[in-house]
């Protein structure tokens, strides 16, 4: 939910700015969070992506903004769905070697 900018005005009638005060400054803060923090469509942005890089894919982690992980000729779709979703140490080391396997 967006909410509304409060702006004080003076004896001009001009916006003169946000409110100094606590109210006014969390409704600037909910302000920005709602129209710059979010996509706006409910979905969340992914930390993990397929990058195509010359002759495959290698996974780029959003949040350390470095690659993770092997190279891999096929786009590793499953991988991403279970690194995105938090899944278990052991369900990732599994699909990574499938997905080794697969580009040999």
């Amino acid at each position: 939910m967006i909410a509304e900018r409060e702006v004080c005005v003076g004896v001009t009638g001009e916006d003169d700015g946000p409110r100094k005060s606590a109210r006014g400054m969390k409704a600037v803060a909910d302000t920005v969070d709602a129209t710059h923090g979010g996509r706006g469509d409910g979905l969340s942005r992914r930390r993990y992506v397929a990058r195509g890089v010359p002759g495959g894919y290698r996974i780029w982690d959003n949040r350390r903004r470095g690659h993770w992980g092997d190279f891999y000729e096929l786009c590793p779709d499953d991988l991403l769905t279970a690194l995105n979703a938090g899944a278990e140490q052991a369900r990732i080391v599994e699909l990574m070697r499938r997905y080794k396997k697969a580009r040999r």
